[in-house]
């Protein structure tokens, strides 16, 4: 038989308490020599049982707590989030650990549902396309097309065939960063430029929704850092801008060096629907889309803003989101990016 915590305490217990009795008769039989074989032998007997009861008792009361913690996680390995542990005395060490695992299922169970949502979001909308590509192949097929008409089968397919590539290089970035394995190419980036030229790409979208985009760019800032994933920064926070502003509304993207701090601010400002105070914690977060009302038919993986909080921190810098619920009421991205990368 193994000897775990609780039975040793149960025997070193029981144990304290047979020598306790065979004392106590013993001191029985030297005091009153008469009555020794009587009174020594009850004596002993009702201080074993008393000592063995209380042993037991005192092992299920100190281990009890620590039984159902253990119990707790041996079920995380079968997906078992929903059990929580009953907190005995929040004041004491083993309360602060029961409280401390409550909280990390929580947690978990939190992640598990999101994470759900996303794998079935992600296989519909990757499903959809190879739907679309595979319809027109068969189409294709079925006789002698003119070859114009294989050209826009083509086009079709790749356009298909980009969406879900974008899937899977934001997927690839967000385990990359995850793992601290984001790998910076770090060289002088004309980081003004830069900003106006995604800002010119994105003026027929925005003319599209009849919304205007402003911006004021200071055209000479220049910083170190990846050019590639500035990029790819600027370009998330104006399409998420642009995906959020109904029609009739305005953008507006600034750019501006902070002498001071010795670094670039980079302001996203839109006026769309705004975020609720319930999903500003977790806008950063892989896989969050928000609340029912803030989602629309064509909203993304929840992917966009959480890498860029990544790129964000690995250059050193600092994002803040700051918005009110409500149409018109709008949100603002601010980025505050070193003029040399200063990673955590």
């Amino acid at each position: 038989m193994r000897l775990t915590r609780p039975r040793l305490l149960f025997l070193a217990v029981a144990g304290v308490g047979f020598v306790s009795a065979a004392w106590i008769a013993l001191t029985l039989v030297l005091a009153y020599p008469r009555y020794a074989s009587i009174g020594a032998i009850i004596s002993y007997l009702l201080c074993s049982v008393f000592f063995l009861v209380s042993a037991r008792f005192l092992s299920a009361l100190a281990f009890n707590p620590l039984q159902q913690t253990r119990d707790l996680v041996q079920n995380l390995s079968g997906g078992g989030f929903r059990d929580r542990l009953y907190v005995t005395d929040a004041r004491d060490d083993l309360g602060e650990v029961q409280l401390e695992l409550n909280s990390l299922m929580d947690r978990m169970e939190e992640a598990m549902a999101r994470q759900r949502q996303f794998v079935g979001a992600v296989s519909h909308d990757i499903r959809t396309p190879l739907t679309i590509m595979k319809g027109d192949v068969e189409v294709a097929l079925m006789k002698e097309r003119e070859p114009s008409e294989y050209v826009d089968i083509l086009r079709s397919n790749l356009e298909e065939i980009e969406r879900i590539h974008r899937l899977v290089e934001d997927l690839v970035t967000l385990a990359r960063a995850d793992y601290g394995e984001l790998g910076l190419n770090i060289r002088g980036v004309a980081l003004g430029a830069l900003a106006a030229e995604i800002r010119e790409g994105f003026l027929e979208a925005a003319r599209r929704k009849s919304i205007s985009l402003e911006s004021y760019i200071e055209g000479d800032i220049r910083i170190e850092g990846d050019a590639a994933r500035l990029r790819q920064l600027i370009h998330n926070l104006m399409d998420n801008a642009l995906h959020y502003t109904p029609s009739g509304g305005k953008i507006e993207v600034t750019l501006v060096m902070d002498g001071e701090r010795d670094e670039v601010q980079l302001r996203v400002r839109d006026t769309g629907v705004g975020i609720s105070p319930k999903d500003l914690p977790h806008i950063f977060e892989p896989f969050y889309r928000g609340t029912p009302s803030r989602r629309t038919r064509h909203d993304g993986y929840g992917l966009g803003l959480a890498i860029c909080d990544h790129i964000v921190r690995a250059h050193g810098g600092k994002i803040a989101v700051e918005s009110r619920e409500g149409p018109g009421s709008g949100t603002t991205f601010t980025v505050h990016l070193p003029l040399r990368p200063r990673p955590d």
